[in-house]
Parts: C-alpha cells; structure tokens; sequence
C-alpha cells in the first residue's frame, strides 16, 4: 500500500549508505543539456558556444534574483553523435579511429577540434560531454551523411581503440561520456571502460551507460548490499519522444531499480529514463505529438521525484522558448527534490486501475529530515479532482503535516495530517506537486 511503502522509505532515509561510483563522480543526478534530442546530427562548434552561453545567462530570474540554469545546477554541455569522421583518409574500415587507434574528429564540423570547445566551456564553469561507442549502418533523416561502422570492433578485437578513446576523452578535459550501442566499439564492455578511465583520469568523470535493457548494476553478493556499479547512470528505456505516451512508458522503467527497500538507483549510480523532451517539443522539424505546457510540467516532475539525471535538449539560445519553459526548469524546488537524497530514489507509490488504465498516480520521494515530496498526476484526458491524505506519508508530532506547493512556490501552512488535501480541476496530464514535513522541521 502507499502508506506501508512509504513509512518504508522514510524509515530507510536514516540508515542507507551509498555503495555506488566508486570514482566519486555524480553523487547527485547529473544536470545538464545534450544535443540529440533537437539537433541530432545537425551539430557543429557554435551549437555548443550557444548552448554553453545560454546556461550562463543572467537575465531572468529566480525568486526576483539574476539567475542562470548554472546557477541553478546545469552545468554541463554534451555532444552526442555525429562529431565523428568516418570518410578520414585514416579511418579503418569505415570506423571513427585510425589503426592507432585514436578517434577521428570532423573538423569541418569541429575546426578547432574538441579541446578547444572543452576550454571554452571551462573559461565559463560549464564542462563538455562526449559520446562513443555507435555503430549506425543505415540512414534516417537528420542524422547527416557519414556513418561509422564500428562492427567487429569491440574492445576485445581493438584494444587499441578503447584506449585511444580514453586517452582523447582525458586530453581534451571532457567532464563526461556516454557510450550508446552495447553491440560494437570499443566501449561495449562498461567494466573494462570504467577501469581504465578511472586509472588514468586525474579527476572523476560521468560515465554514462546508454546500453539499454543491458549491462545494469548487479548486487555483488545479496540484494541491499555492495552494488557493483561500473558507471555513474545508466539508461532503462528505449529512445524518449516528445509525446505523452513516451514519456509514461519510459518513466514507468525505473521502477524496478527504485525499490525502496534496496535501490539500485543512488547516488554514483542514477538510473535514466532518457533526456527531457521540455522545450522540444516540434523543434527543428520533430513531429512526435509534442506535448502540452501541462505535460511537461508533470515530464519535469516526474523525473525530480525519481532522482533522474535532468538533461535539457532544446535549443538554449532560443529566447521564446527559454521564457515559456523557464517557470518548469528553473522550479528551484524541483530541482531541490531532484538532488537530495534520503535513502532512496522516488517511486510509483499508487495509482487508480481499471480496464481502462490509470485515472491517477501518485509518485513519492522521500526528502530529509522525514520530509516526502509527492506527485499527484491526473492521468485522463479531461480535468480531474485530485487529492492526498498526508498521513499517508508523514506524521506529524501534534497531528499537522508542514505542506509546500512546489510548482506555485509557496508555503500552504499547517494541514491536519488526517484530513485529504483536494485540488479541483486538474487540467489533463497535469501534476499537484507537494512536499509534506513533519511541523517541527516547518522552515
């Protein structure tokens, strides 16, 4: 029951120890943006001066504050694919690396090569992220003309790739990497990847596993104990798209790792339903649906609550847009949920079943100090009454719950912790997101 599992949950915060990521990096889920979901392969040096120029801009604000998504925890910029060239004189049998084993930057698309753009970023605080490991064979629209072929090429077959990869990633001061296809290239193999970066590295570095539905933490001798954990997130979904029925299903997919009784998803270890699809949303000649203000305001929140990784991916320098999406991605609050960790990650804690499929869910996280952040989504196509019994959650000493309205940003006092909270007319797919705490610890 949602009470049970959360009196769990809150009991757990007191006790649990994070086992995981051993090279220190990512003790929080990692915030940041990354090109594909917009761009795609239509990438070039001055995609990521804009991107990184946009996450230090001051110009609107937070709480009445000159605030910038740096600020507030955005702190990396991530190429994805497409940086490669595979058409270089010295590749391999069409392979991004030469027979050194070095990989080979598209330096029509990078003139500077890629530590120039990683100083740029440094000059600003924002660190830049890689991505290997591909091995497309087949084209599709918006994903240029140069494919790599890196079959047969596995770390196994070509040593000498996975450490010319490593080499570049630590020459150039990326802050990470994520490493797509589990099937080729010289990073199929997490384990031997994850060692030989933390060996040579002279500063942690996010690793991300984009191996999805392969290569997972796994308990080391019995669930609850050492997590062996060879990178710093991991993906459990397939490719998200900009529509509601994608981002429901690809949320659902952490649920086995965010058990509260003994989470494989911590701190060092986030697992990762995808990027955020705010903002996207029909840019750049995507046509998924999209996804209404109201969606991706629940999109946001649903991703706070599960301790994801938060990973923008729409066009930064596009002031508009910034401004529609600012109110969701700068919710200090949210973002507060996201990032702190009180034993284990949130999860589905309800939700209304019948043959037609969920009118509501409810979602929970709990927070320090025996706080719980909780997210009410109506799940229908039409307004809904939504409402939430605190006691569900948290218990007060004098029979009051403290609530916090997190996407309104205000304080609603003290609620007697028996009686339900009703929230009338919910606009479709949207959210009530609320943070309980006992009165004591009322700010």
């Amino acid at each position: 029951t949602m009470k049970s599992l959360m009196a769990l949950c809150v009991t757990l915060s007191a006790a649990r120890t994070a086992l995981a990521g051993e090279n220190g990096a990512a003790r929080t889920p990692p915030m940041g943006w990354r090109s594909w979901n917009y761009y795609a392969c239509e990438i070039d040096a001055a995609v990521f001066e804009r991107q990184m120029d946009a996450l230090v801009d001051r110009s609107r604000t937070v709480d009445g504050k000159p605030t910038s998504l740096a600020d507030l925890g955005y702190s990396t910029v991530g190429i994805d694919d497409c940086w490669q060239d595979c058409t270089s004189p010295d590749s391999v049998n069409g392979s991004y690396h030469s027979a050194k084993g070095a990989p080979l930057v598209d330096t029509t698309r990078f003139p500077g090569g890629l530590r120039v753009l990683s100083d740029y970023g440094t000059a600003k605080g924002i660190g830049l992220g890689w991505y290997g490991n591909n091995c497309p064979e087949t084209s599709g629209v918006g994903r240029g003309p140069k494919y790599c072929s890196e079959h047969g090429k596995l770390q196994t077959d070509w040593p000498m790739a996975l450490a010319g990869d490593v080499a570049a990633l630590i020459e150039a001061n990326f802050a990470s990497v994520k490493l797509d296809n589990p099937n080729c290239g010289a990073g199929s193999d997490m384990l031997a990847y994850y060692n030989l970066v933390n060996k040579t590295s002279p500063k942690p570095i996010v690793i991300e596993n984009c191996h999805y539905n392969t290569d997972y933490p796994r308990w080391v001798d019995h669930p609850g104990g050492d997590l062996a954990c060879p990178m710093s997130l991991y993906r459990v979904s397939n490719d998200i798209h900009s529509n509601w029925a994608s981002v429901m299903t690809n949320i659902r997919a952490v649920i086995p790792f965010n058990s509260p009784e003994n989470p494989r998803s911590r701190p060092g270890c986030w697992a990762y339903p995808d990027m955020l699809e705010v903002g996207v949303n029909g840019q750049n000649g995507h046509s998924e649906g999209g996804l209404s203000m109201a969606e991706q305001r629940t999109h946001f929140g649903l991703w706070c609550v599960v301790s994801s990784p938060l990973t923008l991916s729409f066009d930064l320098g596009n002031a508009s847009l910034m401004d529609a999406v600012w109110p969701i991605i700068a919710n200090k609050d949210a973002i507060a949920v996201n990032q702190q960790w009180a034993g284990a990650p949130g999860t589905l804690a309800d939700e209304d079943k019948d043959s037609a499929g969920a009118r509501w869910q409810v979602w929970a996280k709990p927070q320090p100090d025996g706080a719980v952040a909780v997210l009410l989504v109506n799940m229908g196509d039409d307004v809904f009454t939504l409402s939430v019994v605190p006691s569900e959650f948290v218990l007060g000493s004098d029979g009051t719950v403290a609530v916090r309205d997190v996407w309104n940003g205000k304080d609603l006092g003290r609620k007697a912790s028996a009686t339900p909270l009703v929230f009338d007319s919910v606009a479709a797919h949207d959210s009530i997101f609320l943070v309980f705490a006992p009165t004591s610890h009322q700010n």
